[in-house]
């Protein structure tokens, strides 16, 4: 998800403030996401990035919930 997509658009009109994981975390998730999920793989180490990444976000910004979302 980018910043200028619909989706973000039509969470700010129900007033939700919208975070985006750092550039280096937007690299690393996208080449998990490309490298490994679109061929059927989640290693350990993969999940535990992605927690990390979740962690972070909730730690820096109190997130309530968490949008996986990719085209």
């Amino acid at each position: 998800m980018v910043p200028e997509s619909s989706v973000v658009s039509r969470l700010v009109q129900h007033n939700l403030e919208i975070v985006f994981p750092n550039e280096e975390e937007k690299e690393l998730l996208h080449k998990i996401i490309l490298e490994e999920l679109s061929n059927n793989t989640f290693t350990d180490a993969s999940r535990q990035y992605f927690v990390q990444v979740i962690r972070r976000l909730y730690n820096d910004y109190q997130v309530e919930g968490i949008v996986l979302g990719c085209t």
